[in-house]
């Protein structure tokens, strides 16, 4: 049995607005965000035993743009050093008609009669340290480090076909995941005390291992990740 999921291929954070309370030393804050995420490229697929699954990309479902919330809470170690727990909840949503049937997770689904991808369920957490090894006048520079867990039930809601073996048109991933680590750097350059461009990267490589899951045999798990952001950013009172 195999399974795989890529999810997403690429996005364009193209939104935020968020707000948080001055974040005093030794003290904890909370913020909150909304982000509208543009697909660029991506694909879905799982197989289940004999059938193979179908390749089914972002676009081909009708995936075009979602939002996502976050909520976040951090406590201010130091000026230079600071945590940060975060949970993030990411609405998909597509429709989309085919000419043909589509195999997924074991499942013949009659997609002439549409699928949608919109009872999917994806949401994040995530732990970070983070701490500055440098400040200069121009620019600062932060380290960040942490465990990052994705749960998603991905959704090809459809009819499912009369000579189908199964008929479960989901998959659960969150049932399948560890969390994994992430590490990366983030770039500050300040015009003034609210106002600074800010460049990010981060990522992970884990190449791909036996884990204790079991769903018809032993399950392999393998997480590679690539994250960067670039964006200007003005804060207004407890706004930015």
């Amino acid at each position: 049995m195999k399974k795989c999921l890529l999810i997403p291929g690429l996005v364009f954070w193209i939104f935020t607005v968020s707000g948080q309370p001055v974040k005093p030393a030794n003290n904890w804050y909370i913020g909150v965000a909304y982000s509208q995420e543009i697909v660029v490229n991506g694909y879905v697929r799982v197989r289940e035993f004999d059938l193979e699954g179908d390749k089914m990309t972002f676009k081909e479902l009708g995936m075009s743009s979602y939002p996502a919330v976050k909520l976040q809470l951090g406590k201010q170690l130091s000026l230079n050093r600071k945590i940060l727990f975060s949970y993030e909840n990411f609405y998909l949503n597509g429709h989309s008609v085919f000419n043909r049937n589509i195999a997924y997770n074991g499942t013949i689904i009659n997609a002439r009669n549409g699928i949608s991808v919109s009872p999917t369920r994806y949401f994040r957490l995530r732990g970070d340290y983070a701490w500055k090894p440098f400040i200069f006048r121009k620019f600062s520079m932060q380290i960040v480090t942490g465990l990052v867990y994705d749960h998603i039930t991905f959704y090809l809601d459809g009819t499912v076909a009369e000579n189908s073996p199964r008929s479960e048109v989901y998959e659960s991933f969150g049932k399948q995941a560890l969390p994994y680590p992430v590490g990366g750097m983030l770039l500050k350059f300040p015009f003034s005390e609210k106002a600074w461009i800010q460049l990010e990267a981060e990522g992970t490589y884990i190449p791909k291992f036996k884990s204790f899951f079991n769903e018809g045999g032993t399950m392999s798990l393998q997480y590679s990740t690539l994250l960067s952001d670039a964006a200007y950013i003005r804060k207004w009172k407890h706004w930015t």
